[in-house]
């Protein structure tokens, strides 16, 4: 009679774990949604700006012909690029009369605004 009554807790612990397990891998096997806020209209996107996709890529096509170690402002690489927001030449290059402001685009200037807004980061 012992022996049954342990097999029977034995069985109900066994039970317990399994559904418990089973419940855990199912509830972590669900996908988180991944929210894109959409294009505003004109299609600039001042949302999703990074600096490895965005900044980087309008720097590299726009100014660093010019800027890469001349012309006051080295925009080679991110350390660079973050001085030159930290002392606020990048803004003013890239602002209405600013030396930058007629070779880069409106979409331009607005995600690198937006990016030094969002405090320059390097991601």
């Amino acid at each position: 009679m012992r022996n049954e009554i342990n097999i029977y807790r034995f069985f109900n612990l066994f039970a317990i774990v399994a559904v418990i397990s089973i419940s855990s891998f199912l509830i972590s096997c669900e996908q988180d949604e991944i929210y894109v806020a959409p294009l505003p209209p004109g299609g600039c996107d001042t949302v999703n700006v990074t600096y490895s996709v965005t900044i980087q890529n309008i720097l590299s096509s726009k100014c660093v012909s010019c800027h890469g170690n001349s012309g006051g402002v080295d925009l080679n690489g991110y350390a660079n690029v973050k001085t030159n927001v930290d002392n606020g030449k990048l803004q003013k290059t890239i602002a209405p009369g600013g030396s930058m402001a007629g070779l880069l685009s409106s979409c331009d200037s607005q995600q690198i605004t937006a990016w030094i807004n969002k405090g320059a980061p390097n991601n």
